[in-house]
């Protein structure tokens, strides 16, 4: 009978072990996905600063094409006033303020 109980309380510590580990692991998975989506949240949330940041990176461009055009403008607008000064028409000269 003793060989019976030994082998008993080596089964119910065994059980116990293996309950101990699966205990463990399941906590631990939790962590892992809970960990997880809090990743995904912040990627989420980068995507999207992403896309916002392309958005002002596209309007800053086509400002900087303006703006690049603006001296070519200036000049067209000084020389169509040479012309027309030379014409003597004086009202029609466009002031630029540079």
């Amino acid at each position: 009978m003793s060989d019976v109980m030994v082998l008993y309380v080596l089964l119910l510590v065994l059980t116990a072990c293996f309950c101990v580990i699966i205990f463990w692991l399941t906590e631990w998975v939790i962590r892992l996905r809970k960990a997880n989506e809090e990743m995904d949240a912040d990627l989420c949330d980068a995507e999207e600063q992403l896309h916002e940041h392309v958005g002002i990176l596209r309007d800053l461009e086509i400002m900087r094409r303006k703006l690049e055009s603006v001296p070519a403008r200036i000049t067209a607008l000084e020389a169509r006033n040479r012309v027309v000064a030379a014409e003597g028409g004086e009202d029609d000269v466009v002031y630029v303020s540079g």
